[in-house]
């Protein structure tokens, strides 16, 4: 089953949409069993490929190619509801459904969603130095 699936029968939408920040691992952390190597997986596999997308996105609008940013726009949007990233995913939602608004304001979504992408990235990077270490201090024991 995919995660995206799980999260959809384990939690209620009312649930999922309430939650505000960044971006959460509380999730994450439920769909794992609290297993931090799997967690951290999910965390480099978000550092990694999510900016990628996001620059694509941004390459697809430079280009006019709407069509590509909305699937791009729809390919993300599972991952920013494991993150619990709901400000993310509103914006990939909105853009993604876009039809008969200007560039303008297409372009003004991508560029807050890479501005929320660059932030989880910042954050995440230290939750997993942070995950690391605790980790690390447990095998000491």
């Amino acid at each position: 089953m995919f995660l995206a699936q799980i999260l959809l029968i384990t939690m209620p939408m009312e649930e999922i949409m309430k939650k505000e920040g960044l971006y959460g691992l509380d999730y994450l952390r439920q769909a794992f069993n609290g297993e931090v190597e799997e967690i951290l997986d999910m965390i480099d596999m978000y550092i990694s490929l999510v900016p990628s997308s996001i620059a694509g996105m941004q390459e697809a609008f430079a280009n006019e190619d709407l069509k590509k940013v909305k699937k791009l726009a729809h390919k993300l949007k599972t991952t920013f509801m494991l993150f619990e990233s709901y400000e993310a995913l509103e914006l990939a939602k909105s853009i993604e459904g876009e039809r008969g608004v200007s560039p303008g304001q297409v372009k003004e979504k991508i560029d807050r969603l890479a501005e929320i992408v660059l932030d989880t990235v910042k954050n995440l990077k230290v939750d997993k130095s942070n995950l690391r270490e605790n980790i690390n201090k447990i095998h000491e024991q």
